[in-house]
């Protein structure tokens, strides 16, 4: 009786909560920079104020303050001393953590990925500088991040997340985002990319590395001639060359412009290479990152500063606290062993991965569909 009331409590939401904010928070914690430090002010304890305002939604200057860990002027001045390595480093620790959950698995065949690569934008209030953009979409000054997700892998699990610099072209993101992936171990079979990559440079770049892609591709004075006159209930494969200007001159080149019919969006058109017409339809998965930005940003500590590290860290605190509830749902249940974590059942342990799932479920919001 005693055993089975130690299990129930172990598995109990609040227990599993604070062991999910512990362990990320130590994982913050080891990559905070060692200037931080002090007797008002350790590393642990501000690594866990950063967690709890992200799942209070909350500043964390004024979190610190209310739970008692620091006042609101230690809490700023230790957050000014975070530099660029800190979220650099947890970076590679969340790609290093995603492809753990893509690489655990029962089958020995190798895993070609579908990898969906977009950006995302932070609202900013201060001073344009390099890393400030103008969001012709929200009409004000922002942050604008490039990440890289798998998608269609049961979950939309994030690889990395950077922020964008001014001048910097679509070609470049693609290409950074693939370096991450391979830098992982992780094998992309196909990219997945919006209207926004539809260029020249980008599709040279990803033929030249022989990755297949499917882009969206923008109704151009071209596409549409060619649209004209098509049959609405069948699926068109027609040959498409495009051109334009690269930074090595004027430059061509042939890809599979796929075209079928939907009616609530009209004529869907994308520009593929390397894939089949029928495995073109795939693209509809490149949503899961939309939806997995949305997540991550959904639920995120506040903050009045201009510094981009500090703001990106925060955004990564969200990536990893979203990345923990995808652990408890993609990892198999542990197997009976020493260790007392492990002596639950199989089906113990899916009760207390379930219950994880529906604690962070609402902290985090609905999770994104199962594909």
């Amino acid at each position: 009786m005693k055993k089975t009331m130690n299990k129930v409590r172990a598995a109990s939401p609040k227990f599993l909560r604070n062991q999910t904010v512990k362990k990320v928070s130590n994982t913050i914690a080891a990559h905070l920079p060692r200037e931080i430090r002090g007797w008002k002010l350790s590393r642990e304890e501000l690594s866990s104020t950063l967690v709890e305002a992200v799942l209070m939604d909350a500043h964390p200057t004024k979190i610190a303050e209310v739970l008692g860990v620091a006042d609101e002027d230690t809490v700023s001045y230790q957050l000014r001393k975070i530099g660029w390595k800190c979220p650099e480093r947890l970076n590679q620790e969340i790609g290093t953590t995603a492809a753990k959950l893509l690489k655990n698995r029962k089958s020995r065949k190798p895993l070609l990925l579908l990898l969906a690569v977009d950006s995302t934008e932070i609202n900013y209030w201060g001073k344009p500088n390099l890393w400030v953009h103008y969001s012709h979409l929200k009409k004000r000054m922002v942050h604008r991040f490039a990440g890289a997700s798998v998608v269609g892998y049961r979950r939309c699990i994030p690889l990395s997340l950077k922020p964008i610099p001014l001048a910097v072209f679509p070609e470049d993101i693609v290409a950074q985002m693939l370096n991450d992936a391979e830098k992982l171990g992780l094998r992309v079979g196909v990219v997945l990319l919006d209207r926004w990559f539809h260029s020249v440079e980008v599709v040279l770049l990803l033929k030249n590395r022989s990755t297949p892609f499917i882009i969206g591709a923008r109704k151009t004075k071209r596409v549409k001639q060619l649209l004209q006159g098509l049959d609405r209930n069948r699926l068109h494969i027609l040959p498409y060359t495009m051109s334009g200007q690269t930074s090595s001159g004027y430059a061509e080149t042939d890809v599979t412009l796929v075209a079928f019919w939907r009616k609530d969006k009209g004529w869907v058109t994308l520009a593929c290479w390397g894939v089949t017409a029928k495995e073109a339809r795939m693209y509809s998965l490149r949503w899961g990152i939309e939806t997995c930005f949305r997540m991550i940003k959904h639920y995120r500590a506040r903050t009045c500063s201009p510094s981009l590290p500090l703001r990106w860290l925060l955004l990564l605190t969200s990536t990893l606290l979203y990345l923990a509830y995808l652990h408890s749902l993609l990892l198999p249940p542990p197997k009976p062993g020493a260790e007392e974590t492990a002596a639950l059942s199989s089906y113990e342990a899916f009760a207390v991965s379930t219950i994880l799932a529906w604690l962070l479920t609402l902290l985090l919001e609905d999770p994104p569909p199962l594909i």
